[in-house]
């Protein structure tokens, strides 16, 4: 892994080095993450492809087993629910 310096201009953009580009396969209009994690700047290719297939898959599967989605509010109370009933079990 090479290191190269780069210089933030006044909108705070970078320019990804050529070989790094090249080498990730990083082209105009990709998206890429961008995270802070222990004082350092990570960026990593998005790789949104891969969600937008794994979403369609679950949907799909929802769908054949006759599931009903859920908000993330519901979730939340299935999930504390589901917790309150176990802790029930374990001191009843």
């Amino acid at each position: 892994m090479g290191v190269e310096t780069v210089k933030v201009n006044s909108k705070g953009q970078i320019t990804i080095p050529k070989k790094i580009r090249e080498k990730e396969e990083i082209s105009e209009g990709d998206q890429l993450l961008v995270q802070e994690k222990e004082g350092r700047i990570v960026i990593e290719k998005a790789e949104l492809d891969k969600w937008i297939e794994a979403k369609e898959r679950i949907r799909e599967s929802m769908e054949e087993k006759e599931v009903e989605p859920l908000t993330l509010a519901q979730a939340v109370e299935e999930i504390h629910e589901m917790k309150e009933d176990e802790k029930d079990k374990d001191s009843g």
